[in-house]
């Protein structure tokens, strides 16, 4: 299973801050407004993100995996009134992480998407998924802009990173 723990307390620069709130057995740190996501059947896997860190931990609590390269949260010193990080969400053996970023007059909705391989008993980067949305005329009809495998070919979950991802798509 997934335990996806986060505080929506922000610190000043739009980090949020560190939970008081432990969880038994993990040492995983949790807040108030945390969320249980169920990830894969057959296994048991915990996401939890804490800050700008995302760790991957086995039935055992023992870490697997860890990126601080992918969340991004709202930079409150730019001209960008996106949102940051916003959630993470599950289904079979796919987790995304969903979050909101600017270019130019542009939101940038992220959908960045793994997929955890029964074989390999590793987790890859599935999917890149782009949703545009000009801030000057947010009706206008922008496609949706996805890449897969086989832009990036298979980049293992601690190795991705949002800002080599851009330099793919571009």
């Amino acid at each position: 299973y997934i335990v996806f723990g986060y505080d929506n307390g922000c610190s000043n620069n739009g980090i949020p801050k560190e939970s008081t709130t432990k969880s038994k057995g993990s040492g995983a740190v949790f807040g108030e407004n945390s969320k249980t996501k169920y990830f894969g059947s057959d296994f048991n896997l915990k996401i939890i993100v804490s800050g700008k860190t995302i760790k991957i931990l086995d039935k055992d609590g023992k870490e697997m995996l860890s990126n601080s390269n992918i969340i991004k949260y709202n930079d409150r010193n730019s001209d960008c009134p996106s949102g940051g990080f916003r959630d993470i969400s599950s289904n079979g053996i796919y987790f995304t992480i969903e979050q909101q970023n600017c270019s130019g007059w542009d939101f940038i909705d992220e959908f960045i998407t793994f997929k955890y391989s029964e074989k390999d008993k590793d987790i890859y980067l599935y999917k890149f998924e782009l949703i545009y949305t000009d801030r000057s005329e947010p009706d206008k009809d922008i496609p949706v802009k996805v890449y897969g495998e086989n832009v990036f070919g298979k980049i293992n979950f601690k190795d991705v990173a949002l800002d080599v991802l851009y330099k793919y798509v571009r």
